[in-house]
């Protein structure tokens, strides 16, 4: 398996180190932010082949983070990349993220193995 590089937000530390931990065991490379606007940050800086966003953070929230990703990666002629949003709550709380990519909204808590299996199909999609 090629290594890929996974950008991962969410403003819940066990949420955070768990996924993070559970990807790199499977041999991604993962750049993990609680803070939304550090990770928008980091896609000025580096290129990513996947980004996983918790729905609800405070101030920007996961969905209008991914925005400001894909449009950064717009303004740097880069292709699309998978997304994965996951929440904790409600439906209507995913409604936003569903518009954006009807696919990809996943609810904790939610099985790792298959969280895994989710991640890997967003990444073999993205190879073609």
């Amino acid at each position: 398996m090629i290594k890929k590089s996974i950008l991962l937000v969410d403003d819940d530390s066990m949420v955070l180190s768990t996924i993070k931990r559970l990807l790199e065991k499977a041999g991604h490379v993962v750049s993990a932010f609680q803070n939304p606007k550090e990770a928008i940050e980091a896609t000025l800086m580096e290129d990513f082949d996947l980004i996983i966003a918790d729905i609800r953070m405070p101030e920007i929230d996961g969905v209008q983070a991914v925005r400001y990703m894909r449009q950064i990666r717009e303004d740097k002629n880069k292709p699309d990349i998978p997304e994965i949003f996951i929440t904790g709550y409600a439906e209507d709380d995913a409604k936003s993220a569903r518009a954006l990519n009807p696919y990809a909204v996943h609810f904790k808590p939610f099985d790792l193995n298959e969280f895994l299996k989710i991640v890997n199909e967003a990444l073999s999609r993205q190879d073609g």
